[in-house]
């Protein structure tokens, strides 16, 4: 089959690189985090040196962000290990009876050394060394023997720099978008231990001991390495088969439908009950309903029977806005309707207000409303609200106590990108270009590292509402935006994308350990959601292969899911699949006109065409702890979706051999239908109805 064919360049452009196109590949990065790994081809390529060092550069500029806190964190835990226990060498017993200081020289981030098909280097510190001083009151005696002296060693100041780490991973690359790790090498370390004090007496006796020292950080590093080393080991063959693989796709039935009339309804009623303020809202309706989609919303249908008020905590709305206002785009690209026209100004007033509740500083809130409004009512009782007049009345806003995530800025780039480029209005165009310009410029400023929203980062508990939000290593999302960006504004954000673009050579490793597992199944749509746009901006033919080859890995774990807003969005990037995946999206839509429109289950339901297997799951632990696996019980393919359980604001981000249970969820709660107008007008974009 052939596949799609990359970009040309524009005339007048500067030529693209010549290079190797990269493949498989895969990282595992020691000195405290577990490893990356990437896409697979058929035959070895070498990463360039600029690759690396693209890749490199954005671990730096995450660990120059948390290293402060990391080193608070760490020299706590040193002075409290070094006074817990003495250290025993032989006939010696080491203790340290005070602490006057620890110095930590770790500027330098871990990063990659080498990247191959088939090897890859990681090295800790990626240049330089890193190095250690401490400088406390040491008591050594000897512990064994007729004579059992002992001297207490006031201010011995112990030095061990030049210190160095590289571990190395061989894959195996037999399945080129599944590459598996095929030997984990015992990590290299290498340092130097020195030992200093004042006065000539005690500098004698530290000569005497030194080789005791550097014998006992040997041992302590040794140990250290024993407890990583059985770790590592049990990253042999990950990330394993891909479940349910080979799940045959939806055919299109052709049963006809009133696709139409099904889509304005529910086209009217978003617009009614979901956006009172411009930005989306999940709707608590005063009447309960249990018809499906294409029961209420066809024409004659009752619709959405009841009075709403918001439901929930806002806290994804700006994601969901960007996908409504990108399918409000696609509407009026397709059918000019002023309807469509009026829903995108609505959104695009919606994600401003995102902005200027924080001060129009670029940083984007999860959500906003007019204070004295049901849903502003409810975000006042919310923590770390911020408040400001807007358009001639008090507004409150939150990112959450978390902040704002990646998910949220893509959403909004998602929905304004296709406003700016498809709407042929010069307001909607002006203001797209204004709100996107204010985001980017704010990440670029801040290095695509945002922590100002939330509590300050505690590494003790690195799941806290605390820890920032980071655009790396991957660089999908980045470039993605800065695409945007460069659309707007030509050569605006060229610097930028120059630095970021060599890192697409890498781009595999953050899609591969995506693709580990299918938990946390959001993810994959943050992905596909930014290839779409990617692909169409993408000049730089050499860039697009890379990325290419990296949402092939994607999509070798996704592929077979049944989900037709990933199916369309692949036919977007390789046209020669559209038949293919276009009957497999009309399918997949038709089913879902069969799920109850409100966020509820059938009082029975038919399980009986599933076939469960029980499998085992791996766990793969951190260094230093145990994996262990976990059993589970899942279908044998992806579930109907009429079959899967109350989706949300948006099924298609929903794990699907997850099954519904009878009765679940409230039939008071009225998702937006975004699950179905976004694939629906995106099909119609490119042609699949």
């Amino acid at each position: 089959m052939r596949g799609p064919t990359p970009p040309r360049r524009p005339v007048g452009s500067s030529p693209t690189r010549a290079r190797p196109v990269p493949a498989p590949l895969a990282v595992a990065l020691l000195g405290g985090a577990l490893a990356f790994a990437g896409p697979a081809r058929a035959q070895q390529a070498v990463a360039t040196p600029a690759g690396i060092a693209a890749f490199n550069d954005d671990v730096q500029r995450i660990y120059d962000g948390l290293r402060p806190a990391l080193e608070r964190t760490l020299e706590a835990e040193v002075r409290a290990q070094l006074v817990a226990a003495p250290l025993v060498d032989g006939d010696y017993v080491v203790e340290v009876r005070r602490v006057h200081g620890l110095s930590l020289g770790i500027a330098r981030a871990p990063g990659l050394r080498a990247l191959s098909t088939r090897r890859l280097e990681v090295a800790v510190p990626a240049q330089g060394t890193w190095a250690l001083a401490l400088e406390a009151d040491v008591f050594v005696k000897k512990a064994k023997g007729m004579w059992r002296p002992s001297l207490l060693l006031r201010r011995v100041r112990v030095e061990v720099d030049r210190l160095r780490a590289l571990a190395a991973v061989d894959l195996d690359d037999a399945d080129v978008h599944r590459p598996q790790v095929r030997r984990v090498e015992r990590p290299q370390v290498e340092q130097r231990v020195r030992l200093r004090a004042g006065g000539l007496f005690t500098d004698l006796l530290l000569r005497v001991l030194s080789p005791f020292a550097r014998r006992a950080a040997t041992k302590a590093l040794g140990q250290a390495l024993d407890g990583v080393v059985p770790s590592l080991a049990q990253l042999q063959g990950i990330p394993g088969p891909v479940w349910a693989d080979g799940a045959p796709l939806f055919v299109d039935s052709g049963a006809p439908l009133p696709w139409d009339e099904v889509v304005d309804g529910v086209e009217d009623k978003l617009r009614r009950d979901h956006l009172p303020h411009g930005t989306l809202l999940m709707a608590h309706m005063s009447a309960p309903s249990t018809a499906t989609w294409l029961e209420a919303y066809r024409a004659g249908g009752a619709g959405n029977p009841g009075v709403a008020a918001p439901e929930g905590d806002g806290g994804d709305s700006a994601i969901w806005t960007g996908h409504y206002l990108a399918g409000e785009a696609l509407r009026w690209a397709a059918t000019r309707d002023p309807r469509a026209l009026e829903a995108v100004r609505h959104a695009i007033g919606g994600l401003s207000a995102l902005l200027e509740v924080h001060g129009d500083t670029g940083l984007l809130a999860r959500v906003a409303a007019p204070e004295a409004s049901p849903m502003g009512q409810r975000i006042a009782t919310f923590p770390r609200v911020v408040r400001r007049v807007l358009r001639g009345e008090p507004w409150v806003g939150t990112s959450g106590a978390r902040g704002i995530s990646r998910d949220q800025y893509m959403g909004a780039f998602l929905g304004l990108a296709l406003a700016h480029d498809l709407v042929a209005d010069p307001d909607v165009r002006g203001r797209s270009r204004l709100l996107v310009e204010r985001m980017l410029d704010y990440l670029v400023a801040n290095r695509w590292y945002v922590d100002e929203d939330r509590a300050a980062f505690d590494p003790s508990n690195p799941g806290g509402s605390g820890f920032p939000t980071f655009w790396a290593p991957g660089v999908d999302q980045k470039l993605n935006a800065l695409l945007i960006g460069r659309q707007v504004a030509p050569g605006k954000y060229d610097a930028e994308v120059a630095r970021v673009g060599p890192g697409t050579e890498t781009q595999w490793l953050a899609h591969w350990t995506t693709a580990f597992d299918i938990e946390s199944y959001y993810k994959f749509n943050l992905a596909h959601g930014t290839a779409f746009n990617y692909f169409r901006l993408e000049t730089d033919a050499g860039r697009w292969r890379d990325m290419l080859r990296a949402f092939l890995v994607l999509r070798r774990v996704t592929g077979h899911h049944r989900n037709p807003h990933f199916e369309l969005i692949h036919a977007s990037v390789d046209p020669s699949l559209r038949p293919t995946l276009g009957s497999a999206a009309r399918e997949g839509l038709r089913r879902f006109l069969a799920r109850p429109h409100r966020q509820v289950a059938p009082a029975v339901v038919d399980l009986s065409g599933i076939t469960f297997v029980t499998v085992q799951v791996p766990v793969y632990a951190l260094p230093g702890r145990t994996a262990a696996a976990s059993t589970q019980t899942l279908p044998s393919e992806p579930t109907d979706p009429t079959l899967r359980p109350p989706g949300g604001d948006f099924l298609w981000q929903r794990n699907p051999f997850y099954v519904v249970r009878p009765n679940q969820g409230s039939a008071h709660v009225e998702p937006p239908g975004i699950d179905l107008t976004l694939p629906f007008w995106m099909g119609r974009h490119l042609g699949a109805w």
